[in-house]
């Protein structure tokens, strides 16, 4: 259900945040960075990558699609879905640039 309603909200309302009312706050960005780096850190650091990068990256990606006040209004289990690319996306990435990744 979760996927049905994520892949929906991507058709029909995907919203680019250039605009000041879009924009995410500085504290919420602090706080969303601080739970990702807890969850991702030995994840990460098993790659060769830091969780800091890793999650700087996947929360650009969220920026640029959602508003922050759509995003707070899901679930937990649709923050992760829409999460889940960009953490794919820049995990590959951050291991293509990364001389020192071990994954």
């Amino acid at each position: 259900m979760t996927k049905i309603f994520l892949a929906l909200a991507l058709l029909l309302g995907s919203v680019a945040c250039s605009s000041p009312e879009h924009e995410w706050s500085s504290d919420y960005q602090d706080d969303w960075m601080a739970g990702c780096q807890f969850i991702l850190h030995e994840w990460a650091a098993l790659s060769g990558i830091t969780s800091k990068d890793l999650c700087r990256c996947t929360l650009n990606g969220l920026m640029e699609h959602w508003d922050q006040a759509r995003y707070m209004a899901w679930d937990q289990d649709t923050k992760d879905g829409a999460a889940s690319p960009y953490v794919a996306e820049c995990w590959e990435s951050l291991i293509k640039t990364n001389r020192f990744a071990t994954f």
